[in-house]
């Protein structure tokens, strides 16, 4: 096993692959085998921590960066379910709306159906001449 281990940083083969560039912080650090002198001890467990700990740091940080997108997105959910809200109470109002136009466009309609019935009515009915007399008796009767 010793013929594994890199000279420069103390780790093996398997253990400076899986550890990719921390290797070299451990190298660095004092309390490391390197420092001390002892190419053959494995990695004190002080750095291994600490190295766990800044792992579970970057975890932390990712799992807060998608909280906070999470967020983000549910409020642009709820700002959208807000809108169409908004936009369902537009649409019954312009609904109402067209529906009151429809009845006053009926009424309108039959109004003007009344006055052509009217005007139709007493364009051939007979007219009685004393109607025609401009005297105020004529018209009071």
């Amino acid at each position: 096993m010793a013929a594994e281990q890199d000279p420069e940083t103390g780790s093996t083969c398997s253990e400076h692959l899986s550890e990719g560039h921390r290797t070299d912080r451990l190298a660095e650090s004092p309390s490391s085998p390197q420092a001390e002198g002892d190419d053959s001890a494995p990695a004190p467990k002080k750095d291994i921590r600490h190295l766990l700990q800044e792992t579970k740091q970057m975890f932390d940080a990712d799992i807060n960066l998608v909280r906070t997108e999470m967020q983000a997105v549910t409020a642009r959910v709820q700002a959208s379910e807000e809108d169409i809200l908004y936009l369902r109470q537009e649409v019954k109002s312009m609904g109402d709306t067209l529906q009151y136009l429809q009845s006053a466009n009926t009424a309108f309609q039959n109004t003007l159906d009344l006055m052509e019935d009217r005007s139709r009515c007493m364009n051939t009915a007979t007219v009685p001449e004393e109607t025609h007399d401009s005297t105020p008796a004529a018209h009071s009767g």
